[in-house]
C-alpha cells in the first residue's frame, strides 16, 4: 500500500466511515490524485536536486545507494512498501541537504536523519509502515552491534563514525523492546539490503524505476 491507497484511506477515515461501506466520490478521488501527484513530485526534486551528493563517506551518491538499496530489497521479493522503505529511508539527509545545513555526524550526514525522515515521509502521505522502516533502520545497526559478535568491527569507517553520534549498540532494554515488536524483522532485513546497496561498480539505475509503487 502507498500513496494513493493510504490517503485514500485517510480521505475515508477523515469522514469517520468505514473504508468498505463509502467508496471514494470522484472529488475524493480527485483530490488524492493531485496530493500523490505533488508528493511524488516533491520526492523525486529532492533526488534531482541533492541526491548526486556524496553518501556520507561511502565512495558512492545517496541516489545510489538508495536505488541499490531498493533494488536489493526487491530482489529478495519483499513487498512494495518495503522496497519503498528501502528506496527512501536516507531522506531525511536530503532533507538536511534541501536545508542547508552542512553535514553533522563527523561530516558524514544529518544527524536524526531517520526521524527526519519518518516525519518527512508521513507529512506527504506515505503509509505509516515506510515511515516506520525509516525511522528504526539506523536502530537495526545499533541492535545488532549490541547482539552479533564482530559486528561493530566489521562496520564501514563512515558507518562506524555515525554510529557514535547515533547511541552507540542498543542497551539490553532497548534490544528486548525491538524484540518485541512484530515488525523487527523486516527492518533487520532491511538493514541487509542497506549494507549491500554501497557497490561502486553497480549499474546505475534511477528513483524513478519506482514510480509506479509509490503512486499506487
Amino acid at each position: 500500500r502507498s500513496l494513493s491507497t493510504a490517503l485514500a484511506h485517510r480521505s475515508l477515515s477523515t469522514a469517520f466511515v468505514q473504508p468498505a461501506l463509502r467508496p471514494l466520490s470522484a472529488e475524493d478521488a480527485s483530490d488524492v490524485e493531485a496530493v500523490v501527484d505533488a508528493s511524488a513530485r516533491r520526492l523525486f526534486s529532492l533526488f534531482e536536486r541533492h541526491g548526486s551528493s556524496d553518501y556520507i563517506g561511502e565512495p558512492m551518491s545517496i541516489t545510489e545507494h538508495s536505488v541499490q538499496t531498493a533494488n536489493a530489497a526487491l530482489k529478495a521479493g519483499e513487498t512494495d512498501m518495503a522496497v519503498l522503505a528501502c528506496l527512501l529511508h536516507d531522506v531525511g539527509h536530503l532533507c538536511g541537504l534541501e536545508a542547508g545545513h552542512a553535514p553533522g555526524m563527523g561530516g558524514c550526514g544529518t544527524p536524526d536523519h531517520e526521524r527526519i525522515g519518518a516525519d518527512f515521509l508521513g507529512a506527504l502521505g506515505l503509509p505509516q509502515d515506510i515511515a516506520y522502516l525509516c525511522h528504526h533502520h539506523v536502530g537495526a545497526k545499533r541492535y545488532l552491534c549490541a547482539t552479533v559478535p564482530g559486528y561493530e568491527e566489521r562496520l564501514s569507517e563512515a558507518s562506524s563514525v555515525t554510529l557514535q553520534h547515533q547511541g552507540g549498540p542498543m542497551s539490553p532494554a532497548e534490544v528486548a523492546a525491538a524484540d518485541a515488536d512484530p515488525r523487527w524483522p523486516l527492518v533487520l532485513r532491511m538493514r541487509r539490503y542497506d549494507e549491500a546497496g554501497k557497490d561502486p561498480h553497480a549499474a546505475a539505475t534511477s528513483p524513478r524505476d519506482f514510480e509506479a509503487p509509490l503512486r499506487a
